[in-house]
């Protein structure tokens, strides 16, 4: 070859070695491009070396710049959560051992300000020696922390939905159930009145009407709560907050139980100061005092007491219900337990099976106004009920409370 041919494939050469240069610098700006457009980070393990190069992405993943994150594999577990070192640590060694084809790890990593993020790493080994010693190692990792949200949301979501089936379950089943049973009863007392009334005494069939009349008065009040959830649960409950005497909304409820107190003795007593004022919906109230009373008489024996009080806290009231059982840690327990969205119907102390439809209820309402119910011994001997709702207008004799 002559000089001239000699330079002029020198030239050529070079070109083309410029050429693939350029093709790399922009096929390496164009992967980039792509990994930090999808958030994704790239990681290269010098097994022998010990040295990690990682790109910018990763380091950004967690706040830092690229060269405060290093290329030294002890300063990587640090970033990692403490509870999941050993787990991500495992993985890599199963794959470096050749027991698992590929490495796959999701845990949590601690960012430069203190923030948990959720990453899924993956990855595996490029180059091994002869012998099948690991030498290199090279991977990607994403940042799922959005995700992971995500699908905590979508598992509270699963949960609150089978605990709104469960509810919904429980609601027809006292629609089949517990109206069945009551009607089942009006047939049966209306067909013996209907047949033998000529031959029956005056006193049987006052008796008689006078069953039909307290199943008519439960199943009524049953059909009441019923509607009051059903409307909790659909969104149409509407709350109107009025100023309301409570000493005159506990008397407005507590007649509707004078005959059954009356029937097991019970002393009912209304000891709320007259010139205490709630600020509160009207029929929420209702539904509330009406089925903590109903509660307290059901549960309470022959001869004792239930007692309605309220006491001033700052800018609330706080209302209790508190009954002379007979109580045990078996009955608070249960209880306890009919305070949450489940239904768990007791026994009154005649030993009558409730719905268990009314705490729930009486728990929902309370939420509505802002409060909660709680329950604790009384010191009746028995059960108390309390709850606190917004103050209103209270006379200045009230304020040191009663």
């Amino acid at each position: 070859m002559t000089d001239k041919e000699i330079t002029e494939s020198e030239k050529y050469f070079a070109g083309q070695e410029e050429r693939q240069k350029q093709i790399l610098l922009e096929n390496e700006e164009r992967l980039r491009l792509v990994l930090d457009g999808a958030n994704v980070s790239f990681w290269d393990w010098n097994i022998i070396t010990g040295e990690i190069h990682r790109n910018e992405q990763w380091a950004r993943m967690l706040g830092y710049a690229c060269a405060e994150a290093g290329s030294n594999p002890g300063l990587w577990k640090e970033f990692i959560h403490p509870d999941d070192r050993e787990m991500v640590c495992r993985a890599i060694k199963e794959h470096l051992a050749g027991s698992a084809a590929f490495y796959f790890a999701e845990f949590r990593m601690i960012a430069r300000d203190g923030s948990i993020r959720w990453m899924q790493d993956r990855g595996m080994v490029t180059v091994r020696d002869e012998e099948g010693n690991a030498l290199r190692m090279s991977g990607l990792q994403i940042d799922i922390t959005q995700s992971k949200l995500n699908e905590n949301k979508l598992k509270e979501y699963a949960e609150e939905l089978k605990a709104s089936n469960a509810l919904k379950d429980r609601y027809f089943s006292i629609i089949s159930h517990d109206l069945r049973g009551p009607f089942q009863g009006f047939l049966g007392l209306t067909k013996t009145l209907s047949e033998s009334a000529e031959s029956m005494e005056r006193q049987e069939i006052s008796e008689v009407a006078s069953v039909i009349y307290q199943s008519a008065k439960e199943t009524f009040a049953l059909l009441t709560n019923l509607h009051e959830w059903s409307k909790l649960q659909t969104g149409r409950f509407i709350f109107y907050p009025i100023e309301l005497n409570l000493f005159l909304e506990v008397e407005n409820i507590e007649k509707l139980f004078q005959s059954a107190a009356l029937n097991k003795s019970i002393d009912m007593q209304n000891n709320v100061d007259r010139k205490i004022f709630i600020r509160s919906d009207e029929q929420a109230l209702s539904t509330i005092l009406r089925n903590l009373i109903d509660n307290a008489v059901k549960f309470t024996a022959h001869e004792g007491t239930v007692s309605v009080s309220a006491s001033l806290r700052c800018n609330l009231v706080e209302i209790s219900i508190a009954d002379s059982g007979p109580s045990s840690g078996n009955k608070l327990s249960g209880v306890i337990s009919n305070l949450g969205t489940g239904f768990t119907p007791g026994r009154g102390s005649s030993g009558k099976k409730g719905s268990g439809l009314g705490l729930p209820l009486c728990s929902e309402l309370i939420k509505k106004c802002g409060g909660t119910l709680n329950v604790r011994e009384s010191n009746l001997g028995g059960t108390e009920f309390f709850f606190t709702l917004p103050a209103g207008f209270v006379e200045e004799d009230s304020k040191n409370g009663s």
